[in-house]
């Protein structure tokens, strides 16, 4: 099925601002270095952070050598760096989140699931053991009954 002239621009101007909305938005990349001394990308992002990478945390990128390392560049518009050489690019939105965010994320849920397990754990015992949340009237007169109907 061929797409309409009009169904194109209008698809056309969509993504342009959809593409401009994430060039206001989003963190790019405005300069790359390899720091040899310490093994490391410095990244000057558009906002004035500098955002610095040991190369041993990039998967991509272990047991490259320094000389390879070195010959990075930026792919405009900004949002992935390049090595072209070795076919490979890292995005800057998996350098600020995925490396980072996700781990911690991941992290920070285990550490409240453990705590909320703990909190659990503490009513439970403050409550003598009941975990149904009946109160103990409710229990006595349900006792009583089977002990009636018995």
């Amino acid at each position: 099925m061929k797409m309409s002239e009009a169904e194109f621009e209008r698809q056309y101007v969509a993504a342009t601002k959809r593409g401009e909305e994430e060039l206001r938005t989003q963190p790019w990349a405005v300069s790359v270095k390899y720091d040899r001394r310490y093994s490391r990308l410095v990244v000057k992002l558009n906002k004035g952070t500098i955002l610095t990478v040991p190369t041993s945390l990039v998967p991509e990128l272990k047991g490259l050598k320094p000389d390879d390392l070195a010959k990075v560049s930026v792919l405009p518009p900004g949002f992935d760096l390049d090595w072209e050489h070795l076919d490979i690019q890292v995005s800057i939105a998996w350098l600020l989140t995925g490396m980072y965010g996700r781990q911690n994320e991941k992290s920070l849920i285990s550490e409240e699931r453990r705590l909320a397990t703990a909190k659990s754990r503490s009513k439970v015992v403050r409550g003598g053991g009941v975990k149904s949340g009946r109160s103990r009237l409710k229990r006595k007169r349900l006792s009583a009954t089977k002990r009636v109907v018995s």
